[in-house]
């Protein structure tokens, strides 16, 4: 996105933001709407739409970097948000009047689309169409303009026959007239914007993990304190990227990480041995080039990873002799086949290495007389203290809790993440607040990421990643500083 505007905040403010980097900084004074701004744009962004209904505006508008330009009205939200997979149908008839409807006055949809969002798409021809007279189809098949149809005398004479509800039958009626007649969106009648919005940004993040840090108040219980059913779908995927400093959600992150390694590990050496077999029985020469570049340090750790299939005693002879002797391509060239096979799977492995290798060097920045140490071989990381004294997760401070929590949700993540923070200030002390977001910018798995804030260090080092608020009042437009 290149820039994000909400008119009618809170009836009465225009705020408009623009995304002039990848990292991008917004300031401003209480009262402008920042973390209201960020909460819309995070529920734009996660698909938690309903949430929409709880915050005053009237219009958002959304420049993409292609120049695109979408905007849509909280109406047409709440219209998407009532009927998601936006039926055309609906869209274009539900509002239309028509003289010979008696009692209604406007064609009444919302049964016609439970039933269909209860039995699938497919009802309007599995069952309806059945109770449709074929004389029937054929006239509305022919007709010139679908309004003018005498839909009320059709009704009469398809009763005689048939006892599907009138709503249904006119919903059947437009979809028989819409398929023999248009092209569905392409017909010049409305359609809603926000489904638009909603088909290219589900596009963009499908590959993407999006993350909100809030301020220390939990939004996920401003989320879900009410019982409203309808936010079930989404409660579990909320809670997953909102971010709560729980450090047991810390720990399994890192042990399933950890686990992970270990499986592929094991499933890589089955293979492997299973390939050997083939590849001795073929007489083709082997191919050494992992093994070459390697040191004694890395073979160490890929044979290590091995457990109880390789023995220490065993693994300390390969190592000795690779240091020592050397490994001759005459005589070892079958244990060398087998180093190099292991150390091109253990070399598989080395984004997740690094990942973990820069979460450990990261976080110890900000510890004092504490560390983690991240063991390769055994695929242990833990805290230990200068005195080698371990120590538990849940033993650390508040601001150390968030640290840990925020960088291993961002740099242990495989996916692109889009991360937005509230006032990431907060908890963190002047010096760590300087680099901060600077060791958040340089994750290889950072996408894009937006936070607001009162701080002048939080930006002090990504000075130029800093933009103001824009806020119109009426006529009045002015800068927040």
């Amino acid at each position: 996105m290149r820039s994000f505007k909400i008119q009618g905040l809170h009836d009465s403010k225009t705020v408009s933001i623009h995304f002039n980097n990848a990292v991008n900084i917004f300031v401003g004074e209480n009262g402008v709407g920042k973390t209201t701004v960020l909460n819309i744009l995070y529920y734009l962004l996660s698909g938690n739409y309903v949430e929409l209904k709880k915050i005053d505006f009237t219009k958002i508008s959304i420049e993409f970097n292609d120049n695109e330009i979408i905007e849509f009205s909280k109406e047409e939200v709440m219209d998407y948000i009532d009927f998601p997979n936006e039926d055309e149908i609906y869209l274009k008839y539900s509002l239309w009047k028509f003289n010979d409807i008696n009692r209604r006055g406007e064609l009444d949809f919302h049964r016609v689309l439970k039933q269909k969002q209860l039995y699938g798409n497919n009802v309007v021809y599995e069952r309806w169409m059945k109770d449709i007279d074929e004389s029937i189809i054929h006239d509305v098949k022919n007709a010139t303009d679908f309004k003018k149809l005498n839909h009320e005398s059709l009704y009469k004479k398809n009763r005689i026959n048939n006892r599907i509800p009138y709503n249904y039958f006119l919903y059947s009626l437009a979809t028989i007239y819409d398929d023999s007649h248009l092209t569905h969106s392409h017909n010049g009648e409305y359609e809603n914007p926000f489904k638009t919005f909603v088909s290219r940004i589900e596009a963009f993040k499908k590959d993407k993990k999006i993350l909100y840090f809030p301020t220390y108040r939990r939004i996920e219980e401003e989320i879900f304190a009410s019982n409203d059913i309808t936010d079930l779908p989404f409660r579990e995927e909320i809670k997953e990227n909102l971010i709560n400093f729980g450090m047991e959600d810390v720990k399994k992150q890192i042990d399933n990480i950890l686990y992970g390694i270990k499986t592929v590990t094991s499933q890589n050496y089955e293979q492997m041995t299973t390939g050997l077999l083939n590849e001795y029985t073929t007489g083709n020469a082997f191919e050494f080039s992992e093994l070459k570049k390697s040191d004694s340090e890395t073979v160490r750790i890929a044979l290590s990873r091995l457990g109880s299939k390789v023995e220490k005693r065993t693994i300390d002879i390969i190592i000795d002799k690779f240091e020592k002797d050397g490994l001759s391509e005459d005589k070892d060239k079958y244990l060398m086949n087998l180093l190099n096979k292991i150390l091109e799977n253990y070399s598989k492995l080395s984004d997740i290495d690094n990942r973990i290798k820069r979460f450990v060097d990261v976080v110890n920045k900000y510890f004092i007389n504490k560390e983690f140490v991240y063991d390769q071989s055994s695929l242990d990381i833990a805290i230990y203290s200068r005195e080698k004294k371990k120590i538990e997760l849940n033993q650390l401070s508040s601001g150390e809790k968030q640290l840990v929590s925020i960088f291993s949700k961002i740099l242990l993540e495989d996916k692109e993440t889009i991360v937005l923070f509230d006032e990431p200030e907060l908890s963190l002390s002047i010096e760590w607040q300087k680099e901060f977001l600077v060791d958040i910018s340089n994750s290889n798995s950072l996408f894009f990421l937006v936070a607001v804030t009162h701080s002048p260090f939080i930006f002090e080092n990504l000075f130029d990643n800093v933009s103001d608020f824009e806020v119109f009042s009426g006529d009045k437009n002015y800068d927040e500083e």
